[in-house]
């Protein structure tokens, strides 16, 4: 009997981990990280506010491409769109980045 519930406390426990948020940038980290893109490639990359969330946060867009970028073919990466999956955010980003220098 006491054997199951020690196998449970740490499945319960093990859970709680891997769940937990850490090490992932914060709005203002990921703003200043959008803007140092646009700063660096400025011929590459526009960044444009879609609107503003219920606290006040912009809601960014980055573009990213050479010439006439409005009438090429595109893909969409989103992220952020659940405020508690910090992850979706992060990948979006970090594709930026890798993407902004490439040519």
């Amino acid at each position: 009997m006491y054997k199951i519930a020690g196998l449970v406390s740490i499945f319960f426990f093990v859970i709680n981990v891997t769940h937990s948020q850490t090490g992932y940038t914060n709005y203002q980290q990921q703003n200043q990280r959008a803007d140092q893109l646009v700063k660096q490639y400025p011929q590459q990359v526009k960044s444009t506010v879609l609107a503003l969330t219920i606290g006040g946060k912009e809601i960014r867009m980055l573009t990213i491409g050479i010439r006439d970028v409005d009438n090429k073919p595109a893909i969409a990466i989103i992220g952020g769109v659940e405020g508690k999956h910090l992850l979706s955010t992060e990948l979006a980003l970090a594709f930026a980045e890798k993407s902004a220098g490439w040519r």
